[in-house]
């Protein structure tokens, strides 16, 4: 990586996601994904880099529920005094290399608005 793109990634601002940054939520997760469009010519230029540095908080329940590779990361309670990854803003746990609208993506098997609504006067 260039120093324009290592300074790039240094200054970028870290945000919390809009709609999946839930209140109730006891996981969060840092998702970090890098955006890169190359022309190819006889040397390869960078035209554009963008960095995505986003924090979701969300509820567990639904990572150990159904995966055994989140169970396993994510972490049970630490000793007194130690702090676990997701646990908190400053301590996230880092998703690399995955872009936002990926994990929002994914975020929305859990998470879907109804499709349907009921409407018993219908009945």
């Amino acid at each position: 990586m260039d120093s324009t793109a290592s300074s790039k990634q240094g200054n970028q601002r870290i945000v919390r996601h809009a709609d999946y940054y839930i209140h109730g939520g006891d996981i969060i997760f840092r998702v970090r994904g890098f955006m890169i469009s190359v022309v190819f010519c006889r040397v390869p230029i960078v035209t554009h880099l963008q960095v995505e540095d986003t924090l979701f908080r969300v509820h567990r329940y639904f990572f150990t529920r159904e995966s055994a590779i989140f169970r396993s990361k994510l972490p049970h309670p630490p000793p007194p005094g130690e702090f676990t990854k997701g646990s908190s803003d400053v301590h996230p746990l880092v998703l690399e290399n995955t872009l936002e609208v990926d994990f929002e993506r994914f975020l929305w098997v859990f998470y879907n608005p109804c499709v349907y609504s009921f409407n018993p006067s219908s009945l």
